[in-house]
């Protein structure tokens, strides 16, 4: 079932999946709390990332990890203190295709990638002729 999530990132992650020219993400996910910096790039050599071309590999800390087709994100620029700001930049995406790439160790700390093909919405993908528009 397609569901809707809302997501804050910094600008560099906003400016890299609004701009990524094969519209498609990984997200790694671990049984461990999070990644750093280095680890991500780290699993960004891994070879299988390298054959499908992903630019860019985020950690389940800052993208869901349980999108499935046909769900949306909203992305939202965060505001000066972090947070959601209602003023801030936002970009709708629509997922696409979703592709899991799983090892089978079963352990705690085994990675997991979650690649996301998607579609950046513009405003008018929502409103259409017969729209009350709010009214």
């Amino acid at each position: 079932m397609a569901k809707l999530h809302l997501v804050v990132v910094d600008e560099k992650e906003f400016n890299v999946i609004k701009n990524n020219k094969n519209k498609c993400i990984g997200v790694a996910t671990t049984g461990e709390e999070s990644f750093s910096k280095g680890d991500l790039e780290r699993i960004q050599d891994f070879f299988i990332i390298k054959c499908v071309g992903i630019e860019n590999i985020f950690c389940d800390q800052n993208l869901p990890s349980d999108t499935c087709k046909g769900s949306f994100i909203l992305l939202c620029l965060a505001g000066e203190d972090g947070g959601y700001d209602v003023a801030s930049q936002r970009v709708t995406l629509r997922i696409n295709e979703v592709h899991h790439f799983q090892n089978d160790l079963n352990l705690y700390n085994e990675i997991n990638i979650s690649f996301y093909e998607y579609s950046l919405l513009d405003p008018s993908y929502f409103c259409y002729e017969g729209a009350d528009n709010g009214k």
